[in-house]
């Protein structure tokens, strides 16, 4: 985990230097710990606020740790979110869903999520792409915050690892608002897409490659998403 962690910082160097990202830190509320989450610059009061949840144990600034080890470090930084978001306004806010308190089965921690909830403009409109865990991180949160659906212009799934126990509803009750986005290469994992889309009854986009490239190789479409949704 060293040897990514460094990577990652240098990665989240080149962000803040350029000016896509800045670099915001919060202290844990039960370890007392900091933490930090990375966010286009203004990204709280902007009209359109996106906010992604990575997989298990990735941090923000990369979506794949598996990537990194291959040394294919392009394909697993997020700086093109970062830099088609600031070229669109919009806001982009990426959390550490598995900063503090790890759990693999993604149960009730985006804890994150209730402080950055708060600190956005009430007024604006908001978007959600969750990454393999942190797609089933997301519908856990909303399930039991409901009232933020009328916000919520599109949900995005990556890949998502979702399990039996999810609210089915919930999307199904969003089905107009989400997209589905499925790994067609599946020789270092499960299709994770193609399940959930089946769990939800809705159509995967199919994208080339493994796990971890999805996000980077969808970004041109989720962008058209959400243009469409605005």
């Amino acid at each position: 985990m060293k040897k990514f962690d460094e990577i990652i910082n240098k990665i989240i160097e080149h962000l803040l230097e350029s000016k896509l990202a800045e670099k915001k830190e919060f202290i844990d509320d039960v370890s007392g710990k900091k933490y930090f989450i990375l966010l286009t610059p203004d990204a709280l009061d902007k009209e359109f606020v996106c906010i992604i949840a990575l997989g298990y144990p990735e941090k923000a600034g990369v979506w794949s740790n598996t990537l990194l080890g291959k040394n294919l470090i392009d394909k697993s930084s997020m700086e093109p979110y970062f830099r088609a978001f600031n070229e669109k306004n919009w806001g982009l806010v990426v959390i550490n869903p598995h900063f503090f308190r790890p759990d693999r089965t993604g149960s009730k921690y985006l804890y994150q999520l209730d402080v950055i909830l708060d600190l956005i403009n009430s007024n604006s409109k908001l978007g959600i792409i969750g990454f393999s865990m942190g797609g089933h991180q997301f519908i856990e949160f909303l399930g039991s915050n409901k009232t933020l659906l009328s916000r919520i212009v599109g949900i995005v799934l990556i890949d998502p690892a979702v399990f039996k126990s999810i609210d089915k509803n919930l999307i199904k009750d969003m089905k107009e608002k989400t997209i589905i986005f499925a790994a067609k290469d599946i020789k270092d994992i499960k299709s994770l897409g193609n399940i959930a889309a089946n769990m939800f009854d809705l159509p995967a986009i199919k994208i080339d490659g493994i796990h971890g490239e999805i996000p980077n190789k969808s970004l041109d479409k989720i962008i058209e998403f959400y243009k469409q949704a605005l």
